[in-house]
Parts: structure tokens; C-alpha cells; sequence
């Protein structure tokens, strides 16, 4: 029974790759599940078992994607650390899921069919509503500690994630920029870090 449910869970993996592959090169709505069978390498049937309809496909990449968004920035809060020892680690861990270009690729399509459609644009916001990011959860620790004086953690999670993104990601979005050259890189998350700390961090 393991060998199988091993089994179905590899071939459902591999129909998201094929359907993020094929939505990333012709689009979400010129896209069949056809296609998606064919490049996944299982068939059309296999495809309908594990999702009903092109839209559930499409739920569940987003649904993976605010997952990777989510997770990558979890760390614990450590007393014995300095905020910016710590700040500059959740900071690297973003900008290494921003470098991936799946992630990018699903981005970009996600975007696209939320400008398309007035249910993606609701379903993904109910997504972002759903849960709290990791960056959230530990500005809180820090806020709770006395560290940081913040009053809206969501605002203050959302500038300092834009200080990266709109080096790291928008301009891979927009077809403007590629991901930054290691020096670049490293000067996006310090000065990223300063400038937050200079904002919020409680003077001793």
C-alpha cells in the first residue's frame, strides 16, 4: 500500500511540473489537460484522479507556491542573537527563493491569471489572508521581547520583504533584471537589514 500511495504522490508531482511547464509557455487558459497528461507522461485519466477540473490544478500550484512563500522566511526568534545576525539570515532565505525560477514561473503566472480572473484574484487573496509568514511570526517574537517597536507587524513584514523584492524579484517579473550577482546580492540584504533596524529597533 506504501509502494502505491509512493507511487500516486510521484505521478501527482509530476502532473504540477507539467502544468506549471505548460501554463508557464502557452498560458493558463490555452493550455488543455491533454497537454498537461502528455507532458507529465501519465494519462488523462490518471490526471482527472487527482485533480477534477484544469482549475483545482491551478488552486493547488497556487496553494504550493504561498506555501514555499510562507515557509521560506521561518526562523526561530533567539534571544542570544543579535536582530541583525538574525534578520540578515531570514533575509538570505528569501532571496534563495526568489532565485529559483520556478518560483518565478509560477509568479508570473499567477499574476496573469489574477489580472484574467476576477475568482483566481479572490482565491489567491484568500490564500495571503490565511496564514502568517515566518517573517511575521518572529517580528513578533522581537516585538514581544522589547527588541523592535513595531505596531502593525503586517506593514513592517511587507517593507522589509519589498526592500529585497523590488531588486530580486520584480525586476525577474517584469522581464526587466535577472536574479543579483553575489556583491549585489549581499549589499540588497544588508542594507535591507540597517535601513529596518534603523526604523524599529529599540535603542538600548
Amino acid at each position: 500500500m506504501q509502494d502505491k500511495q509512493t507511487l500516486s504522490d510521484r505521478k501527482k508531482q509530476d502532473i504540477v511540473n507539467a502544468a506549471i511547464q505548460e501554463f508557464d509557455s502557452h498560458g493558463f487558459q490555452k493550455t488543455s489537460m491533454d497537454q498537461i497528461a502528455k507532458t507529465a507522461n501519465v494519462s488523462k485519466r490518471t490526471v482527472y484522479n487527482h485533480f477534477p477540473s484544469k482549475d483545482a490544478l491551478f488552486v493547488e500550484i497556487t496553494s504550493i507556491m504561498w506555501e514555499q512563500a510562507l515557509t521560506a522566511t521561518v526562523y526561530p526568534y533567539q534571544k542570544t542573537l543579535t536582530l541583525k545576525e538574525q534578520l540578515t539570515t531570514i533575509a538570505d532565505q528569501e532571496m534563495q527563493l526568489l532565485k529559483s525560477p520556478t518560483f518565478i514561473s509560477v509568479s508570473r503566472l499567477i499574476i496573469a491569471e489574477c489580472l484574467h480572473s476576477e475568482n483566481t484574484k479572490q482565491q489567491t487573496l484568500a490564500h495571503i489572508a490565511d496564514a502568517e509568514s515566518g517573517l511575521n511570526i518572529w517580528l513578533k517574537h522581537a516585538t514581544e521581547d522589547g527588541r523592535l517597536a513595531i505596531d502593525d507587524i503586517d506593514i513592517a513584514a511587507t517593507q522589509f520583504s519589498s526592500l529585497l523584492k523590488s531588486f530580486a524579484y520584480w525586476p525577474q517579473i517584469i522581464g526587466f533584471g535577472d536574479f543579483p550577482e553575489p556583491a549585489k546580492y549581499k549589499h540588497i540584504i544588508d542594507s535591507a537589514v540597517e535601513m529596518f533596524l534603523t526604523q524599529y529597533q529599540v535603542q538600548s
